[in-house]
């Protein structure tokens, strides 16, 4: 036994090494496609914004006595190397040129088929020695110089035109194409190391079971020796009994699962990443439920409502439907295969599967979220809940599944409404194990919410009191949510204070904070006090403009004393004041050191 079970643990061992060694051979490739992409995206990002706007349409080439587009050029040379004879041309000692034409026939089909060069050898070499340069469609080899002569022995090698634009194009889209299927194999491989690390973990479960299960044995065949041997001894062998019948593989099996645990299983795929427009239309696994039920009217993403649709046309027996769990490897497979743009989903293409696998690829849907349906923050909301009394959580529980999110609301709501209508009440403890762990978790798990029961009494809740707590009251409740949800944030903006006559006033207040939300009328409240404060503002609720006076300022804010100013100067000061408009004031107040009765806030006493 021992020598079987040295070899199956290292042959387990041996094969998720390989895998995990694999795996990070593919990480460092796709990082490298990575930086590749994204430095090729920067540069045609740099060239787009460097380069002039040009109308190649416009661009008008001289081609002997007449003008032609850059289109029909392009016509014409691909039109002549069709025609006139093309073959390999071999210079001794340099070597083979291919794609050459001789002069005489390049110059007889210019006079056959270009009317400037009918019955003009002349214009046909000036027409020639134009391809030659400086348009670079001819190349003369074998000779020096780069002049055109209407003779068989002189070879033209044909070029290419050069199309930088397209060049550059292609390279882009070879360097997309590379990171794209980086990303994809990588991808495959994690599933690959999951699934190895399934079997692993199984397979030390079963060599401990039957370790546990050996060793019980020896222990009993042991008893049954020494009771023979040493009669006398009866004490000690029941002793011994007694601990053998204590020893339950299956238990001990747990305690080691709950004492070296660290997660539960929570994939993460490897997303692909486009630099044009993010990660939601070329995947759907992993992607965030946010960005794909954007792309829906009512807020539930596409893949989750082709898969609720076939499941429920789909033909067999709804029983124990939600609560039945298949091979990892084959959910695999088929998930790799959907994971495919959102757009291109539908529901006849996800009834060529068994709805028992829809279910199971819904599942794993839900894991591979980067935030749990029910999103992370609410687990310890959900826990404080669920201290209380049965008949008492039900109103709060609404209340809270209320602030969801929209997309989280509407995919839940969803997806228990489809459990609601197939599930029967027998169901409904398997389908809370099965789902519970998935709608809920932490963000960080531990021992305690490993084998807390919390998530599965939610879902029997989410079940059982479906019509409870997704009511009309809970519908209008969730509207008003997403109102102050997407209402507009505030914004810190400065106004300058009105010049005042004190300098040391006007020096320390010249500026102040003031919050208001963007497009709306601007509403100022601060203190006019020339004592130094804190850099902290604290942010205020908006105000009525009516707490902002004009006229004699509340009784509230304390003015500080003047300077005392020789008599002439407070002359001249007054003279100064008459001269200039009669302007009413604006009086400014620290709103924010007042509480509701009128009186300072003792925190801001020393304002």
């Amino acid at each position: 036994f021992q020598d079987e079970y040295k070899r199956s643990i290292t042959t387990s061992k041996q094969s998720v090494d390989a895998a995990l060694k694999q795996f990070d051979g593919l990480v460092k490739e796709m990082d490298r496609a990575k930086i590749a992409y994204q430095k090729r995206w920067r540069e045609a990002e740099e060239s787009a914004k460097e380069e002039m706007p040009k109308e190649e349409s416009n661009e008008m080439i001289l081609i002997g006595n007449q003008r032609m587009s850059r289109g029909e050029l392009n016509t014409l040379v691909n039109k002549m190397q069709s025609e006139i004879k093309v073959g390999d041309y071999r210079v001794p000692i340099i070597g083979r040129y291919q794609n050459t034409s001789t002069g005489e026939d390049i110059s007889i089909w210019l006079q056959q088929n270009m009317p400037q060069c009918k019955d003009s050898p002349a214009m046909a070499d000036v027409v020639a020695q134009q391809l030659i340069h400086p348009l670079g469609v001819l190349r003369l080899v074998g000779q020096r110089g780069n002049k055109f002569s209407p003779s068989p022995q002189s070879y033209y090698q044909w070029q290419q035109l050069p199309q930088p634009q397209q060049q550059d194009q292609q390279q882009d889209e070879m360097a997309d194409e590379a990171y794209r299927t980086a990303v994809k194999k990588i991808d495959q491989m994690r599933m690959v190391v999951e699934q190895a690390l399934f079997a692993h973990f199984s397979e030390m479960e079963q060599v401990e079971l039957r370790r546990l299960a050996v060793l019980k044995q020896a222990i009993a065949s042991f008893s049954l020796c020494i009771s023979e041997m040493l009669p006398g001894d009866k004490a000690i062998v029941d002793e011994m009994l007694v601990y053998q019948e204590s020893l339950k593989p299956e238990q001990d099996i747990q305690y080691i699962v709950q004492h070296y645990c660290v997660s539960s299983f929570s994939p993460k795929p490897i997303l692909y990443e486009n630099q044009d427009h993010g990660v939601s239309r070329d995947q759907i696994f992993g992607v965030r439920l946010d960005d794909l039920g954007k792309m829906t009217d009512d807020k539930v993403p596409k893949f989750v409502q082709c898969l609720l649709d076939a499941i429920d046309k789909g033909k067999t027996d709804k029983h124990r439907l939600w609560s039945t769990r298949l091979p990892l490897d084959r959910i695999h497979a088929i998930c790799a295969d959907l994971n495919i743009p959102s757009e291109q989903v539908t529901t006849e293409l996800l009834q060529q599967h068994e709805p028992m696998t829809l279910v199971a690829i819904l599942r794993l849907y839900l894991l591979d979220l980067p935030e749990c349906l029910m999103t992370f923050e609410f687990y310890d909301a959900v826990q404080a809940l669920y201290a209380v009394n049965d008949t008492l959580r039900l109103s709060p529980l609404s209340n809270l599944i209320a602030t969801l999110p929209a997309t989280h609301f509407a995919t839940l709501r969803s997806l228990l409404s489809h459990i609601k209508k197939v599930v029967q009440q027998d169901d409904v403890q398997a389908i809370s194990d099965s789902l519970g762990p998935v709608i809920l978790r932490p963000r960080t798990e531990s021992l305690t919410t490993l084998t807390s029961s919390l998530p599965i009494q939610f879902v029997q809740d989410l079940v059982n009191h479906y019509d409870t707590l997704f009511s009309e009251a809970t519908l209008k409740s969730h509207a008003e949510s997403e109102k102050r949800r997407q209402a507009r944030p505030l914004v810190a903006t400065n106004y300058p204070l009105p010049s005042t006559n004190n300098e040391a006033n006007t020096t320390s207040d010249k500026w102040m904070g003031v919050f208001q939300r963007n497009n709306s009328m601007s509403s100022a409240s601060t203190s006019s006090s020339s004592e130094p404060r804190s850099s902290f503002t604290r942010p205020t609720p908006p105000i009525p403009i009516t707490a902002i006076t004009q006229g004699s300022p509340p009784s509230s804010p304390k003015e500080l004393p003047k300077k005392e100013l020789p008599a002439e100067k407070e002359v001249e000061k007054e003279k100064e004041k008459e001269k200039e408009p009669t302007v009413t004031k604006e009086v400014v107040f620290d709103i924010e050191a007042h509480n509701d009765d009128g009186e300072l806030d003792p925190f801001f006493d020393d304002d």
